[in-house]
């Protein structure tokens, strides 16, 4: 079988019709405003679409997609891009587009001038984006906050154990957490929580001291966060902000909910020592809306783990690896900052 590939147009009506077919057949959960809001709308420019059409049928059979991702280096702006909907249909995966698509999609990519592409495959995909070139970058890792115990009490004892002895645990239990949450956050100050959907005054005042300071991190300023996060349109965020008796924005965390477990997407702080209270304070928050647990994942490198574990989050593995892949373009030696910097994304930062 060959197949050639085609740059896909934003504006043009077959491509996104192909595209979002392609969607329905091989995705969970997508929508069909995600196109305009992803691959037209985003802040950093329009995304980078492959699509593999069968010469002997002539159809679009896969495609592959860069989402334009600006980072910060040393207060320096670089151009980069996130891997995104990689899909190919079931009846063609074991002839051979996948690859090629990949490949040809990073020269389309170095063409634009990218930097870099960051992935965070799945297991389907992790074999063919390292025979592209992706290679591990950073750590990886889940972080969880127990916040109400009852549940999990339940799911992990035998149904031979009465429910007063459980109810009577858990009340224990989370007595223990409380205390724990106490000593972790400094929750007796005169800071402010504030939780709602819109980004404060004070964001980009914010962002650019974390930019200034942060060595290397992606792009969080207030016109990539409410493109992100605030016009999503398939998820409901809300904005957890940290204010100083002034008024002063000290830190943020941005979160979704799902049931009873919150997932953290994103968090920043303009100094780390303000970590602990965001995070004490949000639990409590959560607690009092009767949320059982807190998860957010991280591939990072350097001195976060142990942020989190002060304040209270508990690590586990996590099976996917984020990957990166570097233009042979680029003046700046990417494999070392990785390594030698101190940096973190998060959740909302690796997968759309």
């Amino acid at each position: 079988m060959t197949y050639r590939f085609i740059v896909a147009e934003p504006g043009n009506s077959i491509h996104k019709v192909a595209i979002l077919g392609l969607w329905r057949r091989n995705l969970r959960l997508v929508c069909n405003d995600r196109y305009d809001w992803l691959y037209a709308n985003n802040p950093a420019g329009g995304t980078i679409s492959l699509l593999a059409v069968h010469e002997g049928q002539d159809r679009i059979v896969g495609c592959a997609s860069i989402m334009r991702r600006d980072f910060v280096l040393d207060g320096k702006i670089y151009h980069a891009g996130l891997a995104i909907d990689f899909v190919v249909d079931a009846e063609f995966r074991v002839f051979g587009p996948a690859l090629l698509l990949q490949r040809s999609l990073m020269e389309q990519a170095w063409e634009q001038g990218l930097e870099f592409i960051i992935g965070f495959p799945n297991k389907a995909a992790q074999g063919v984006v390292r025979r592209v070139g992706y290679e591990r970058m950073g750590k990886k890792a889940r972080f969880t906050q127990i916040v109400r115990s009852n549940k999990k009490l339940r799911d992990k004892l035998p149904a031979i154990f009465p429910n007063w002895l459980i109810d009577s645990g858990s009340h224990i239990l989370d007595a223990g957490l409380l205390l724990r949450n106490t000593m972790a956050g400094g929750v007796s100050s005169r800071t402010e929580l504030v939780i709602e959907g819109e980004i404060a005054r004070e964001w980009r005042g914010l962002w650019e001291k974390i930019a200034a300071s942060s060595g290397f991190t992606g792009d969080l300023g207030d016109d990539y966060v409410r493109w992100r996060y605030q016009r999503c349109p398939y998820r409901d965020y809300r904005i957890c902000q940290l204010f100083d008796p002034q008024g002063k924005l000290l830190a943020y965390l941005i979160f979704s909910l799902h049931d009873n477990l919150v997932l953290i997407e994103e968090f920043r702080f303009s100094d780390q020592k303000w970590a602990p209270e965001l995070f004490a304070k949000f639990w409590r928050e959560m607690r009092n809306q009767g949320v059982e647990a807190i998860n957010t994942g991280l591939v990072f490198n350097g001195k976060i783990i142990d942020l989190m574990r002060k304040a209270g989050f508990l690590p586990r593995a996590m099976d996917r690896d984020g990957v990166i892949l570097v233009s042979k373009n680029t003046s700046v030696d990417w494999k070392m900052i990785l390594q030698e910097y101190d940096w973190y994304i998060p959740d909302g930062g690796l997968d759309l």
